[in-house]
């Protein structure tokens, strides 16, 4: 019986600090929380865990469809900047070489082929290659 109440007591503190987490992140985003403006999505994992996930503010200013922790945003060529600088940093700490080959690196990506598609705002059809390397 004395175990039993230890592990629900251990429970309740988790969940409390759980809680406690939520209600200060909560805090910082709260201003964005807005039913007439744009907003963004948090998400906080720990330990391989999501701690934390909520969405504030609008998605689409016509229609006005909130932001949910689901919601798939269109960043366009808004992450190629931040995908070359990485690269340039671990080339910098030695890491990885300009010359490397991806598929040195990633033995999955010898798996697939990129097709290009007939429309240009198609996004490419991936197949299974025929020269898969096992």
């Amino acid at each position: 019986m004395l175990l039993l109440l230890s592990i629900c007591s251990s429970g309740r503190k988790a969940i409390a600090a759980q809680d406690a987490l939520a209600t200060q992140i909560n805090q910082i985003f709260s201003t964005l929380a807005n039913d007439k403006f744009p907003g963004v999505a948090v998400l906080v994992r720990k330990d391989g865990r999501t701690a934390f996930e909520r969405g504030y503010g609008v998605r689409d200013l016509r229609s006005f469809a909130k932001i949910d922790p689901q919601t798939n945003f269109r960043l366009a060529s808004c992450t190629k900047q931040f995908t070359a600088m990485s690269i340039m940093l671990l080339v910098h700490d030695g890491k990885l070489r300009y010359d490397d080959n991806l598929l040195s690196m990633t033995a999955s990506f010898a798996t697939t082929t990129i097709s290009p598609t007939s429309s240009p705002i198609s996004p490419p059809t991936v197949k299974p290659s025929p020269f898969a390397i096992c």
